[in-house]
This record gives C-alpha cells, structure tokens and sequence, in this order.
C-alpha cells in the first residue's frame, strides 16, 4: 500500500525538485542554514553525497508545491532523508542504506529521483539524487544513524535544532 501511495510522489519528483536547482535565490541562505542543521555529508565506495533530514522545514525548503505537502506529511510518519551528491569514480550504485536508532535497525527504502536505483551504472561526476524512507518514525531526540554499507552517518540534533522542529 505505501509502494502506490509513492508512485505520484517519486513522479513529481522527477519534475519538481527545488533541491535540483530551480530554487529560489531568496531562500538560499535558510537552505544553506537548513542543510547545515539537518544535513551530513558523506564519502565512501566511489560516491559522496549529502543527506538531509526531512521533516517540515526541510520539505519546504527542498521542494515545491504540492510535492511538499506530500513529502511533509510522509515524513511525519516514517524517518526520511533527501541524499544529493554524485559519483567521485566509474561505479555501479548500491542502495544498500539501513536506518538505525538505539537496538532498532531497519532497511530502508530508496526512491530514485535520478540515478539512484540499484544497480545504476554511474561515470565519475554523474549526479545522483533520491529518498530513503525508512519503515518508522525515530524520535529526532535521540541520534538516529544512516548506514552506507559498512559507511554510518550519524544525525544529532542539538537542542536549538529541536526547537526548530518542534516549533513547526
């Protein structure tokens, strides 16, 4: 059932991304402040790339209307991340990523936006762009960590940080 309910969504991705660049210049610096708060960057197995946090004020941020409305409400439910980089080496992508909060690991889900299907065949510098939702919803109080592979990324929040989700 949530397999359809992301099928609309993962099309409008694909023609709707702000994060693909058709942001607003307006909104640059929050974006830039939104991704320092809630955004980890990562290097490991030919790719790197940044994963970002979603939750209220990043889907506003990231993404347009209606996409946001959508993505919103699907991040309040289940532990999701927006992951942007690119390939530093010729690969072939794994989507190997896992979720884990205290004892709780689960694997996570990919949407591909672009390029970020298993198996994808990447040249060095080729973009990859795309969701991972994990199967709940973690609490943000507690670090929550995103494996790559044997690669961990871990996301604590500080207090200031959990005000601004907590206010929104």
């Amino acid at each position: 059932m949530k397999a359809l309910a992301l099928v609309p969504v993962m099309l409008l991705l694909m023609s709707a991304p702000r994060a693909a660049g058709q942001g607003q210049d307006a909104g640059a610096v929050d974006l830039e402040r939104l991704t320092a708060d809630f955004g980890r960057t990562a290097s490991g197995f030919g790719v790197r790339f940044v994963i970002v946090h979603l939750n209220d004020l990043t889907t506003d941020a990231l993404f347009d209307a209606p996409l946001k409305y959508s993505l919103r409400a699907q991040a309040r439910n289940a532990t999701m991340f927006y992951v942007e980089g690119a390939a530093n080496d010729d690969i072939e992508l794994s989507t190997d990523f896992r979720v884990q909060q205290g004892a709780e690991e689960l694997e996570a889900r990919t949407v591909d936006i672009a390029n970020f299907a298993p198996g994808a065949r990447l040249s060095a510098g080729d973009d990859i762009r795309g969701i991972i939702v994990g199967a709940t919803h973690f609490d943000p109080r507690r670090p929550i960590h995103v494996y790559y592979g044997a690669l961990r990324v871990t996301f604590e929040f500080s207090p200031s940080v959990l005000a601004q989700i907590a206010g929104n």
